[in-house]
Formats: C-alpha cells, structure tokens, sequence
C-alpha cells in the first residue's frame, strides 16, 4: 500500500541526497545527544527518580515483587536501570538509561518522518525533537517517560510499515515496540486504542470504493497480521496481567473506569489545557508556536493528500485523549502520562516546513551551495527560537536534595533527630517520600515521619537533650510562613525548607513541639495536617499538657477522613486518655447510663450490661447489648459539639459461639427529623474481631435538644447465636478546649 499525492515529477534536491542527508542527520544527533548529557548530574534526584534508584539497589526478583505490588509502573525501566551498578551509584548514572532513551528517539523520529512526509521533513522533526525542551526534560529525568516515547514512536513506525505492506518484520517490529512499551507504562493501553482505531478505519475504507487516497488492498491483509500481532502482544504480556490488576485495584480501586463529569472527574477542557502547558514546559511563546505550526502542518498534509498518514497521526492524538478524559480524576492524573502524543505534534509540526522545501526547489535548483546556505539558515532559525526555552530548562530550579543533606551533615551533630514531613501538589502529604530522599542522600541517618508512629522513637531516643531538625518537601508554596514563631529558623532550598528552633531548649520533646507546631503552619494541605495534630497530641501528653494535646486532638477530629482507619485509629489511641476526655468530653454516655432508656424484649438473659471488651492487647469500657435493642439518650447538644466517637465490636466471648452476627445502627432524632447517621454489619468471622472505630459528625445538630438511639440487631439470618455487641467509650466531643471546663 503506497500513498500518492499531486505533485510535480520528483526531483532529487541536494537535501535528499541521501550523502548529505545522512550527514545532516548525524548532526542533528550529535547535537541532541549533547544537550541531553549536558548537566545531566548537575541537579539533585528527585524523589520520584530516587525511588527508580532504590528500586535498582535491590536484587532482580525482589525488585519485581516491589514493582508488581506497591509500584504504579511495568518493571521493564526498572531493569534497564540496573546498568548504574556498572557506572557507580551517582546521580548522572541514574538518569543515564533516560538520556540514551531520549537519545535514541531522535534518529527514530528523524526516520518515522522521513517515511511519512519525506526526506527533508524528517530532518525538521529530527531537529524539532532534538530541540524540544521537555523532551530534553524527561531524558534527563530518572523515570519511564522517555522510554515509553522511544516505544510509542516506533511502533508508529513499524504499524505504518506493517499497514502499507512491507512485510512480516513490519509486523514483528510492532510487536516488540508495543511489548517494550506495555513493559514501560501502564498507559501505553492508550497508544494500543489509538492504533486499533487507526487500523479500524483503515480496514473498513479498503471495504469501500477502494480504500482512503484511492488505495486498493485486500482487507483481510490489512486486518488479519494486526490482529496476530495483538494477539502475540498479549501472550508477551500475561506475565504481567496479575501484577496490572493488583496495582489498579491500589491506586484507582480496581479497574472500572469513573465518568469524567463524575466524582473527581476531570474535564477535558482541563486535561487539554494541562497537557499543552506540559507539551510547552509552561511556556507560552513554545505552546503558541507548536500550536500554530501543528494546525498548518495537517492543513499541508491534507492538501498532500496524505490521508493514511494524517489518520495514523490523528488516532495517535486524539484517542488517547479521550480515553484519558473518561478515566482520569484528580486523583491520579498527571499530563506526563500522554508524553507519547509529543510524536505526532512533532510529526504534525514538522510537516509544517514542507511548502519552504517546495519553495526551494523552485529558487535554488539543483544547487547545492544555494540549498546548504537554505538549510542552515532554516536550522539556525529553528535553534535561535529553542535557545530561550532551553537555556530557560538548564536554568530551572530543582529540588535541593544535595543542599538539605549538605547542610545536615555540615551542622548536626551525631544524635540530632530528622522529622521529615511533605505536601504533594494538591493532594496529602508524603512523609515517606520525604524520609525515602533524605534516606538515599544520608543512609546513615534515622529520618523519623512526622507521624504517631514515630512518637515513640522519640521517647526512646538514647540523647534526651538532642536537637531536632525538620524537613518539610513542596511544591510551588508554603502556607502561613508569617505566623511561624520568631523563635523558628526556616532555612529555605528549592522546594525544601529546614525547621529548626533557634535556640534549642535541650529537650528533644519540647524542641519536636517547636517544630511541629512551625511545620503546621507551613503545611497548608488540610488532608496533611491531622498527623501532625495526632503527633503533637501525643507529645503533650507526654510533657503533662493536657489542654494543648486536647486541642490537637480535637483538632485532628475536625480534618480526619472517617473512612480512613490509619487515622482512625490514631485519633481513638490519643482520645484513650483521660487527660483529653477530661477537657474535652462534653458528654460521656457510659458515665451518664442512668439517664438512658432501654428498649428490649423480655428474656431470660440481660439485654444491657456496662462492662470491659479486651481486643487487640487494647481494653475499653463498654456498653454490651445484647440484640434486639436500643439505647436512647436525649441530651441538649451543646453550641461548640464537634464529632461522636465510638468503637463497636462483638463480644470477644462469643466469637466461638457461631451465628452471623451483629447490626450496629446510630439514628439521631432533632428537630422532628430522625436521621440514621450509622449502619454497620460486624459478623463473626475471624475478619471481623477487631475494632471498628467509628467518627460521627455532631455539628449539624449543635444547640438542639436530640435524641441519640444505639440500636443493635441480630445479622440479616435473624441467628441470635454469639451476637452480644459492644459500644465502646461513646463520647460526644467539644470542638475546642476555650468554651469547655474540666468535667
């Protein structure tokens, strides 16, 4: 299959000579791989990009393990990274495999033009890829990006070989581009769809009047070796299939894909904007020209006649970006997941140079003199527009990794302490990442979490008296910085800042408050924030301050997620205390059970009993009904009420006794609405034995007289066997200390 386009008889122009195309060619190659090696160690690993380096310091199957169940990646970069144990564990080493990756995309893409527009117009898109700022960006970055271009863009190549008929090796360059590509990233699936459309369409035009441009072919030699190939594909990748699945079920709750107009759904008018500020590197005058040089490059390509072409080009563009608009939510979506359409932009771009190619042969003939002057000239006019974005990228601020560790080794001592905590764009913090990078610059350090779970290394630090340093990671800005104390340094790096008290207090408990209380501030991601009250509750607490860490405490109830149990059960740990529940309890339901009304059915057997449940090492007093019943309690909420807590759970006795169970339920009646504010299931499974904390928002119902009803009920078998149920510790809540009095 051969495409055709009206054109005077072809001459050979001294730019198509394929000498001097060659050596035009190398050049342009040179010259990318230059700028792409240039300061390629220079800027610290990021944490994404460290992460990619401790992934490569483990074994081979150790890191496939990791890889198929807590990365969101293939494993294939992951291998080819393993080269830095060759080259020595430095920061150049590590962005190597991307460098060659982004290096190798230039001749490929010189070539996949050369066959789609022409000889001279692949030199244009060699240049145009050679020059591009954020593809030099991700060939200088340790992470998939690159690689998955070089896959993409050849299977393009060998796709469009494989459809105008050249061959078997066509279809089996395919195969292997698209497995390396599936093997690189997860989104490659968007590339498979565009390219199923493109040979969709180019199947059924051959079915009619002959095919697109006039092109006669029978179908089933278009359709049959691509459906083979696919099917290959897919053996290739059933080593990988289970890994894909449990890595979707992680990150995105399964594989079922939400509306875009959903839920945390993204528009597409939002995607495409994003994507072009991604595609330009954030800059306007690049975005404004490959904008214009696109929509010019598919008018010439049309008015060619190159339709084959411009479908492969369009199915590449558009597909994948609609596909990302029915599935992508602010949860995960990232416009450098459509790296890939960078190829047919660039394709498009480049075809925009073509009528100056056309101009030339009508002004410089066959000269050669004339034509080489031509082409540098268009060279040097293509890299004088570059030279401002790229000098802008070499200048570019990244995070100072190197500076924060520099300064830490230059000025802690042996037993200082690191907290580490992080903001990640618009979404929670990510403290670990942050302990992981500062862990890969200073190995021999312990880099505490900003977290509860660090409280007690703090109590067991070996030096009482050590100073204590935090690092907070973002990005783009810091929250409340002119409320910090006076008494805290903040030492600023890119996208990091150090926190420390100026004039430590020597003791590691009252200075991790200090730091705490400044990282707060700073931290101005609300679903970030209730790990560091919770952490701050507990040091309180442990330095006798009680009204402060009730004041976190309830600070942390106010922000938590109710569906998140990490935090949950954090926040139940720290409400344990009496010291909180004596500043912050407005209402202890256990305390005040002779106010309460029950209602049960007579029987033999209690259907009330205040008593103990001990699971998990943790006892709590608790109020054991036995179903069917209820409790009712009406009570006047008081003006600053915040949340109502409780954990619930089967009476650890009878977990041997069988039966299916147990039905929790809070209804809250006010105002003459009744409201059921839980509904839960506990059976007696094995699963099942542990608490279930439970956090009730009571601020709809502030000032009003309620009744509040604990209501427990036999499971869904109606089998009263082993169902005695516990509600442990129910407390209604202030909202802060000010307004409450100790009970």
């Amino acid at each position: 299959m051969k495409e055709t386009e009206r054109q005077p008889p072809n001459k050979t122009t001294p730019v198509s000579n394929p000498q001097i195309w060659w050596w035009l060619a190398v050049a342009i190659l040179l010259l990318g791989t230059a700028l792409r090696l240039y300061q390629l160690g220079q800027d610290s690993l990021w944490v994404d990009e460290i992460i990619t380096q401790q992934m490569t310091q483990r074994s081979i199957p150790k890191m496939l393990k990791l890889v198929g169940t807590f990365s969101a990646h293939p494993p294939l970069y992951y291998l080819l990274a393993y080269q830095n144990r060759l080259l020595g564990w430095s920061d150049f080493a590590a962005r190597l495999t991307s460098a060659f990756a982004g290096i190798l995309t230039i001749p490929v893409l010189i070539i996949l033009a050369r066959k789609l527009w022409g000889a001279p117009v692949g030199l244009v898109a060699g240049l145009l890829i050679a020059l591009w700022p954020v593809h030099l960006h991700f060939s200088q970055e340790a992470r998939q990006y690159a690689l998955l271009m070089l896959f993409a863009s050849l299977s393009m190549y060998w796709l469009y070989r494989g459809v105008t008929g050249e061959g078997v090796g066509a279809w089996i360059g395919y195969v292997i581009s698209i497995t390396g590509a599936l093997y690189s990233h997860n989104f490659t699936f968007l590339w498979v769809a565009a390219q199923v459309v493109f040979v969709g369409i180019l199947w059924f035009s051959s079915l009619w009047r002959g095919g697109i441009a006039g092109l006669k072919k029978d179908a089933r030699r278009i359709l049959s070796p691509f459906v083979l190939s696919l099917i290959v594909i897919g053996i290739f990748y059933l080593p990988w299939a289970p890994s894909l699945l449990t890595q979707s079920k992680r990150l995105v709750g399964g594989v079922s894909i939400p509306s875009a107009k959903g839920a945390g759904g993204l528009s597409y008018a939002t995607i495409f904007t994003q994507s072009l500020r991604f595609f330009a590197e954030k800059n306007d005058v690049v975005k404004t020209i490959f904008v214009v040089l696109a929509s010019i490059g598919f008018i010439v390509g049309a008015l060619r006649r190159r339709w084959t072409t411009l479908l492969l080009i369009a199915s590449s563009l558009i597909i994948p970006f609609l596909i990302m608009g029915m599935i992508s939510s602010s949860h995960f979506f990232t416009a450098r997941y459509l790296f890939p359409l960078l190829t047919p932009i660039i394709l498009l771009c480049a075809e925009a140079f073509h009528p100056l190619f056309r101009l030339g042969d009508l002004a410089f003939g066959q000269s050669t003199r004339a034509w080489t002057a031509g082409v540098i000239a268009l060279f040097l006019i293509i890299a004088g527009l570059a030279l401002f974005p790229i000098q802008s990228y070499y200048q570019q601020e990244k995070e100072d990794w190197h500076g924060v560790a520099r300064l830490l080794v230059a000025q802690k001592a042996p037993d200082d302490l690191i907290l580490a905590d992080g903001m990640l764009l618009d979404k929670a913090g990510d403290a670990g990442r942050v302990q992981q990078a500062l862990g890969y610059y200073l190995p021999d350090e312990a880099i505490l979490e900003a977290a509860p779970t660090s409280v007690q290394a703090l109590l067991d630090h070996p030096n009482p008296n050590a100073t204590v340093w935090g690092v907070l990671w973002y990005q783009h800005r810091l929250g409340a910085r002119d409320q910090v104390s006076p008494d805290i340094e903040l030492i600023d790096f890119y996208d990091l800042v150090v926190v420390q008290a100026k004039e430590p207090s020597g003791d590691i408990l009252q200075d991790t408050t200090a730091v705490l209380e400044a990282v707060l501030l700073l931290q101005r991601h609300p679903e970030s924030q209730p790990d560091l009250h919770l952490t701050l509750a507990e040091i309180y607490l442990k330095l006798g301050k009680p009204e402060k860490a009730a004041e976190h405490a309830v600070a942390a109830m106010l922000l938590i997620n109710p569906a998140n149990p990490r935090l949950l059960t954090a926040l139940f740990h720290v409400l344990e205390s009496p010291e909180i529940q004596e500043w912050n309890a407005a209402f202890d339901f256990i305390d005040h059970l002779e106010t309460a009304v029950l209602a049960a059915p007579k029987s033999d057997f209690p259907h009330l009993e205040q008593t103990a449940f001990t699971i998990d090492g943790s006892t709590r007093d608790a109020l054991m009904l036995h179903p069917p019943a209820s409790l009712s309690y009406t009570i006047h909420i008081p003006p600053n009420a915040a949340f109502m807590t409780t954990s619930i759970a089967t009476d650890p006795e009878t977990w041997g006794w069988g039966g299916d169970g147990v039905t929790f339920q809070i209804d809250i009646e006010a105002s003459g609405k009744r409201e059921r504010v839980l509904a839960q299931h506990i059976s007696n499974s094995e699963s099942d034995r542990h608490w279930r904390d439970v956090l009730i928002d009571m601020r709809p119902y502030r000032g009003m007289d309620a009744t509040i009803t604990f209501r427990v009920d036999p499971g869904p078998a109606g089998d009263f066997t082993g169902d005695r149920a516990g509600w442990a510790k129910p407390i209604l809540w202030h909202e802060s200390t000010h307004n409450a009095t100790p009970q």
